[in-house]
């Protein structure tokens, strides 16, 4: 499921993808539908999928994660800012990006998500958030 890490400039790049034995529209409203969001990232959720849209998904320990969309093309690419709420947070409200590219791929759909712009201490904390979330979003769209 997961690819290396990538040097990004001065700051970091996570990379991963997985195929999901789901069509593009399945996956896609797992990303944009606040009941579909929360059976695999978060407890709560907000959601406006259109450039500028908010997006606000709160953690059972308490954590609480802002974003803004950037780009919406249903049912293929979304990207959106970034940034824990808690100010003591490194990466902040609007400090870094999040791409999720969804393709056609053989069994289903293959999801390529790129978080640009980590400072480099925070590069592992997030992988891991990743890999542990990517595969909660396999599991829930099956």
């Amino acid at each position: 499921m997961a690819s290396p890490d990538q040097p990004h400039g001065p700051q970091t790049l996570v990379e991963r993808d997985v195929t999901i034995p789901a069509s593009r529209a399945i996956v896609w409203g797992y990303w944009t539908d606040p009941a579909r969001l929360v059976t695999w990232m978060g407890s709560s959720a907000r959601i406006d999928p259109r450039a500028g849209g908010e997006l606000h998904v709160e953690y059972a320990n308490g954590a609480v994660m802002e974003g803004t969309f950037v780009e919406v093309r249903e049912p293929e690419r979304l990207e959106f800012t970034w940034g824990w709420a808690d100010p003591a947070e490194t990466v902040q409200p609007g400090a870094s990006r999040v791409e999720v590219v969804l393709d056609d791929a053989e069994g289903g759909t293959r999801v390529l998500l790129r978080h640009l712009e980590l400072p480099e201490a925070e590069r592992r904390s997030h992988a891991e958030g990743w890999d542990y979330f990517l595969k909660r979003l396999a599991d829930a769209v099956v």
